[in-house]
């Protein structure tokens, strides 16, 4: 009898204790889904893996770290780390081998933590690892799971599994939207100025004296391009009822996450929607100064850093009539730096007409293209150039 009502008393306290469980999952779900849609929108995530690990890692939500240190995923410090921290053991250890406090970052808010969390995975320096989990579909949350998992992310062995049956418990893939694959460019779900995160959530805080210099070199960048901006065709101003309703397709090119200008809208009403920062924008995409800056339309947007050399088919470009260094490098997800340097070509020379651009490789100074030093006559060869006229 004794016996009978210890199982019946255990199989009671089971179900009550599941049931709470439910409750503080349903909870978390329903506090975190939004940033977890906006990061799948800004970084290609699914929303399903994004709230799944954040259930896990924060045990729910009530791990000393999470209600803490706003660290739903477990981020640790890392040498360039210079905001908030959160001191716990973990599996660092001294030179003896004796286990030490482990630095953890601490976070304003949860969104701040999703955020550093997308950036973590995304991070191009950490493409060799994680990059191949990008080439999975969105939908596909089972092989984000495993790739976790191979990628070296978890030692748990059966971390996939846990991630994969909180996901079907609690129905997160109706929240994951699909991604389209074509050569080099994705494209991912679209981004409504409705499903932005809202005005009350705190972003990360940028260190004013650093987005002063970052202001500084970017107008030096953008002076050698004046003349170019002059001779556009003005932009007319959209009327503030067509902004409120505006989307964007995070689509990519040379696997940089941008999406496309409507043509009006300001820097800052395109931030706003795709929930990155218009400081990052700006050094993303080194042609913008301000958030007032009017966008033309189909312009290409870059939402993450650009790379130093393009993967896609083409390995050089062939200059068009009133293209610009920095044009050309928007055009390819490329670096304006890097396009310079990969040409031998002096910062703040102008293009020429005509020439080729290597995108991919370095040129020998031989194979140098010709370019325009302003006032000065010097000119180069260009390997490619036609020399019929000889």
């Amino acid at each position: 009898m004794k016996i009978l009502l210890s199982l019946i008393f255990s199989g009671l306290f089971c179900l009550v204790h599941a049931e709470d469980n439910s409750k503080l999952a349903q909870s978390y779900i329903n506090s975190y889904k939004a940033v977890a849609i906006q990061e799948m929108h800004r970084t290609g995530i699914p929303a399903s893996i994004k709230l799944a690990q954040g259930l896990l890692e924060s045990d729910w939500g009530r791990s000393d770290l999470a209600k803490t240190a706003n660290n739903h995923f477990g981020i640790k410090c890392g040498g360039k780390w210079k905001g908030g921290t959160f001191y716990k053991e973990d599996d660092d250890k001294n030179s003896r081998g004796q286990l030490i406090e482990s630095c953890f970052r601490s976070f304003g808010s949860p969104t701040e933590s999703y955020m550093a969390h997308s950036d973590f995975l995304s991070d191009p320096k950490k493409e060799y690892r994680y990059g191949f989990l990008f080439d999975y579909s969105s939908t596909d949350y089972k092989a984000w799971a495993k790739g976790l998992k191979k990628s070296g992310y978890a030692t748990d062995p059966n971390y996939p599994n846990k991630l994969i049956q909180i996901i079907e418990n609690y129905e997160l893939y109706k929240y994951d939207q699909p991604i389209k694959t074509v050569h080099t460019e994705k494209s991912y779900a679209s981004v409504n100025s409705s499903d932005r995160i809202p005005d009350r959530v705190s972003l990360p805080k940028t260190n004013t004296r650093d987005t002063k210099k970052k202001h500084s070199k970017i107008k030096e960048r953008t002076s050698t391009n004046a003349e170019a901006k002059v001779d556009s065709k003005p932009t007319l101003r959209m009327p503030a009822k067509h902004v409120s309703r505006l989307s964007y397709s995070i689509d990519a090119i040379n696997k940089c996450r941008k999406v496309t200008a409507k043509g009006g809208e300001t820097l800052g009403e395109l931030s706003r929607i795709v929930g990155v920062s218009v400081d990052e924008i700006i050094a993303f995409n080194e042609i913008y100064i301000t958030k007032d800056d009017l966008l033309e339309s189909g312009v290409n947007v870059y939402l993450e850093k650009k790379k130093r050399s393009y993967r896609g088919g083409d390995a050089f470009h062939l200059v068009k009539e009133g293209e610009t260094m920095e044009s050309i490098a928007q055009l390819y997800g490329i670096r304006v730096k890097s396009l310079y340097a990969k040409n031998r070509m002096p910062k703040g020379s102008k293009t020429i007409p005509g020439v080729k651009l290597s995108l991919a490789k370095s040129v020998s100074l031989s194979e140098r293209p010709r370019f325009d030093l302003g006032n000065s006559a010097r000119r180069h060869k260009f390997l490619f150039e036609d020399e019929a006229k000889k």
